[in-house]
């Protein structure tokens, strides 16, 4: 998931500069700045609260698509490509709570939010 977040960025840095800085932005403001204690405290409460909601809770009733559809609105402080990286990583997700557990979304997204964070 790293390696394609991080092949995503270096796309859109150069593709869609505009898009990549406002995206930037977003995230220096959200994470920019946190102590190493914070990032850990922000990424497992995103990670745990998302993955019990989206792949817990709805992906059992509205399919992996719709869930990682849902999964990527919710991030609407992103731009449409933020929006559509976010979505692919939430079929990654779904299809890992698919394969074996809830719990291993959720230390999956754990893992992959606080090193995002701490590369911020």
């Amino acid at each position: 998931m790293l390696a394609f977040n991080y092949s995503a960025d270096w796309f859109q840095r150069h593709a869609l500069p505009e898009l990549w800085k406002r995206d930037q932005d977003f995230n220096q403001a959200l994470a920019g700045g946190l102590s190493g204690v914070q990032a850990v405290l922000l990424g497992m409460s995103a990670g745990i609260g998302e993955e019990i909601t989206m792949r817990g809770a709805l992906q059992p009733r509205l399919g992996l698509a719709l869930t990682a559809l849902l999964f990527a609105t919710l991030h609407i402080q992103y731009s449409w490509y933020g929006m559509a990286v976010i979505f692919v990583l939430g079929l990654v997700l779904g299809k890992i709570r698919q394969r074996t557990s809830t719990t291993a979304a959720m230390a999956v997204h754990v893992i992959y939010d606080i090193v995002a964070i701490l590369t911020t």
